[in-house]
C-alpha cells in the first residue's frame, strides 16, 4: 500500500529580485505532470542578483519540442540547435544542467493568507551570445 500525507498549502521559496536580464545557469530540470495540455518541464536556474546573492529562479513550459514551441526557445537558448535533431529523437533535459543562458527575469503577484506580495520568475531565456556576435557567426559560416 502507497500512502501519501496531505498538504493543503505549498511551503516554497518565493524569491524577488529585480526585474531585469541576467546569467542564469540551469541547475536543475523536473518534470511535471500535472498539465492541462501534457507534461511539462521546470526548468530551473541559479541567479545571481545585483547585490551577488544567489537565487534560484525557473520557467515551465510543455515538454513538447517543435519548430515553434517555448521548449524549442528554451533548449536553443542554451545552445542546442533544434533543426540538427533528426524527427524521433529523444532530447534529455539533463543535458541542460551546467549550460548558461540570459534570462529574463519578471516581476508577478501571488496572494498568501490574503495578502498580495511579488515574487520574480523568469519569462524567457535568450542565447548568452549577443546579436552582433550571431551575425558575425553566421558571415563566418555563409562567407567560408
Amino acid at each position: 500500500m502507497v500512502k501519501t500525507k496531505i498538504q493543503k498549502t505549498a511551503e516554497y521559496e518565493k524569491p524577488k529580485i529585480d526585474e531585469g536580464i541576467y546569467e542564469g545557469i540551469c541547475k536543475e530540470v523536473k518534470e511535471i505532470t500535472d498539465g492541462q495540455y501534457g507534461a511539462r518541464v521546470a526548468i530551473i536556474c541559479e541567479i545571481r542578483d545585483k547585490e551577488d546573492n544567489t537565487v534560484e529562479l525557473a520557467k515551465v513550459v510543455y515538454n513538447k519540442l517543435t519548430p515553434n514551441s517555448a521548449a524549442t526557445k528554451v533548449i536553443e537558448a542554451f545552445g542546442f540547435e533544434y533543426d540538427k535533431f533528426d524527427e524521433g529523437f529523444e532530447f534529455d533535459w539533463d543535458a541542460m544542467v551546467g549550460r548558461v543562458a540570459r534570462c529574463w527575469v519578471e516581476d508577478y503577484e501571488y496572494v498568501k493568507d490574503g495578502e498580495t506580495l511579488i515574487a520574480s520568475s523568469i519569462s524567457k531565456f535568450k542565447s548568452v551570445l549577443k546579436e552582433e556576435e550571431l551575425d558575425v557567426k553566421q558571415e563566418k559560416v555563409v562567407g567560408s
